[in-house]
């Protein structure tokens, strides 16, 4: 009898090793606090981070952009002071980490990051992004200069009171392309 795992929720692991890489079939990986992972199994779909500071150096030598079917990506900072602009493509500040995201991302959800101050232009390549939450990020004051990507339908902005302001009046040009704004729980565009 063949067990093929779909569904993985790793927390407190600090020796994982390469193992996981052979999950071939993992769709739903969830890790929380895990210094000890190595790689990332080929074929996720949906991948929540929590603590991403304790992953740095996995996101950093794998990089998520090889995550070709990944849909789905939730970020936890859980107060990570470190995070200042994501993704990082440069680097900018000590502290940011070299972070491509796949193209194939629809969903993305940003949490908990006090001191994160933008998102780079790098959201203008995610062509597929359908979904952008971000929620508890009060620095956050910048979305990308040539604003976000077309294909942007929800927009999603909660406890951000720097990006709420300026999404009202300096950023809506950038995005007057997306269908649903919601801040705070309000609908400000449809």
């Amino acid at each position: 009898m063949s067990v093929r795992l779909r569904k993985m929720d790793i927390s407190n692991y600090e020796k994982l090793g390469t193992d996981i890489q052979n999950l071939n079939s993992l769709e739903e990986l969830s890790i929380d606090d895990c210094e000890g992972l190595t790689s990332f199994p080929p074929n996720l779909t949906s991948l929540t981070i929590r603590k991403m500071k304790h992953c740095k150096s996995l996101l950093e030598s794998q990089g998520l952009h090889r995550l070709t079917s990944l849909r789905r990506l939730s970020i936890i900072g859980e107060d990570d002071r470190g995070l200042v602009s994501f993704p990082a493509a440069q680097k900018g500040n000590k502290n940011d980490m070299m972070l491509q995201l796949p193209k194939s991302l629809v969903y993305i959800y940003i949490n908990g990051f006090p001191n994160l101050k933008k998102l780079s232009n790098d959201f203008q390549f995610l062509t597929s992004l359908e979904i952008l939450d971000i929620d508890n990020c009060p620095k956050l004051a910048s979305i990308p200069e040539e604003s976000l990507p077309l294909s942007l339908e929800y927009f999603y902005i909660t406890k951000c009171p720097l990006l709420e302001e300026r999404c009202k009046v300096r950023y809506w040009p950038k995005i007057t392309h997306v269908s649903f704004v919601v801040i705070d729980g309000k609908l400000i565009y449809k």
